[in-house]
């Protein structure tokens, strides 16, 4: 059963002991557009703790997670929800100060170096989740400095979102070094996150440690025609790869040559975008040369590429 939150007066009803939530299994929990107090937050956990069956829990526009103290009742709550496996926290103002509660071991260095004097909860880690979003918060360089400890924690993910968020390239490099422990990691979204060459070489050399992944978005950033070369070999390897999206960034022709070279090994791709960026017309054969041995293929987008409004679609 799936509840979604989006009016304080819905909220006050849910949790008010209605025998009708306490006979359904709750397995979803959505909070949206809200601003949370610490009033809600505690109808929020008698909502959710009438289930032992949650299994998702997504935060999206909530305004007053950008709070120290109520992040910290937030992520206290979350720490004991041990059936937990997907969290969203999308668009919530999210800042290092917030992101010290997702981990408990005060042995992380740098992340003692950030949050200073604050003490990091005691109870279980979020070790089951499978999915964390993080999309479309404030996250920086030194945000990434705290996720990058959290992540080795994490073995049982499969997909990371941190999608819209200033990262950079000293944000990439930090999170590149940590995929190496993400030994199930299928899905990887680092669209919108402002890194280039440096930050992208970076990520290519962390691709080489994950064998199944499936699903890399790296769309609209500063990728340039360097870190575009070595993209092609590092994207070989992963073999099962359904879906690459590199549109719109600073991919010159050279780089999408050696790409196109290495697509033939990609027997699993279904979706490859690469609107917007740059591809001469012996590029363009080669796509379609590859094409022919990629039969899973189902999207092949390649408009605004300098050959005019054009894109493939099966």
């Amino acid at each position: 059963m799936t509840c979604i939150v989006n009016d304080e007066r819905v909220l006050q009803n849910m949790s008010s002991g209605n025998s009708l939530w306490k006979k359904e299994h709750l397995t979803k929990l959505c909070i949206t557009r809200i601003t949370l107090s610490e009033e809600q937050l505690k109808k929020l956990k008698i909502l959710g703790n009438t289930s032992s069956d949650l299994l998702e829990i997504e935060f999206n526009a909530c305004r007053g997670l950008d709070g120290c103290d109520l992040s910290m009742e937030v992520f206290s709550w979350l720490h004991q929800i041990s059936s937990l496996k997907v969290l969203r926290m999308i668009n919530c103002g999210l800042r290092g100060e917030n992101l010290q509660w997702l981990s408990q071991s005060p042995a992380k260095a740098n992340v003692n170096e950030l949050i200073g004097r604050n003490s990091l909860l005691s109870g279980p880690l979020l070790t089951n989740l499978v999915e964390l979003d993080l999309s479309r918060n404030a996250l920086g360089p030194d945000e990434l400095n705290v996720i990058a400890c959290i992540l080795p924690e994490l073995t049982k993910l499969v997909s990371l979102n941190l999608g819209k968020n200033g990262l950079g390239d000293a944000g990439v490099v930090t999170l590149s070094r940590a995929l190496s422990k993400l030994r199930s990691l299928e899905s990887l979204h680092l669209d919108w996150c402002d890194f280039s060459d440096e930050g992208a070489s970076s990520l290519c050399t962390g691709f080489k440690t994950i064998n199944n992944m499936r699903n890399v978005y790296l769309s609209n950033n500063l990728i340039g025609d360097l870190s575009g070369k070595f993209l092609a070999p590092s994207v070989s390897v992963l073999r099962d790869l359904e879906v690459l999206d590199i549109s719109f960034n600073r991919i010159g022709n050279l780089a999408m040559l050696e790409l196109a070279k290495s697509l033939k090994l990609l027997k699993n791709i279904r979706i490859l975008e690469f609107a917007g960026n740059t591809i001469s017309i012996e590029s363009f054969l080669m796509f379609i040369e590859a094409w022919e041995e990629m039969t899973e293929l189902r999207v092949l987008n390649l408009r605004r590429c300098n050959l005019g409004n054009f894109g493939v679609e099966l």
